[in-house]
């Protein structure tokens, strides 16, 4: 099972970039296998334990994905481990949400949640 978690907190670049993005969400991560990958400014691509990711977070919602390859998409995020944060486009959760879910063998339909 692959957990797409859409994310808000009160920090001031979460607002910052929900007002250019007009989305009530400010960041998105990946959870397979009890490990959670996210991409952030500082640190670029990077790989966590998912116990207790969520707590921190002001509000959340999960979408979760039948993979039918979870190992093809735990390679291909595995792959992503130390890569850059995309300041220019900030389209890296977007291109690691879509490239977790063909490698998986699945289309990521672009239905967000509301």
């Amino acid at each position: 099972m692959l957990s797409v978690h859409f994310l808000k907190s009160h920090t001031v670049s979460g607002w910052i970039i929900r007002l250019f993005t007009f989305s009530q969400w400010n960041h998105v991560s990946i959870e397979i296998d009890g490990q959670v990958y996210e991409a952030r400014g500082r640190t670029g691509v990077t790989q966590t334990g998912a116990k207790g990711y969520l707590n921190k977070w002001a509000k959340t919602d999960t979408v979760q994905i039948a993979a039918p390859s979870p190992v093809s998409a735990v390679a291909f995020l595995d792959a992503q481990i130390g890569k850059r944060y995309d300041f220019g486009g900030l389209s890296l959760c977007h291109f690691a949400s879509h490239g977790t879910a063909g490698q998986s063998g699945f289309a990521l339909s672009l239905s967000l949640p509301p």
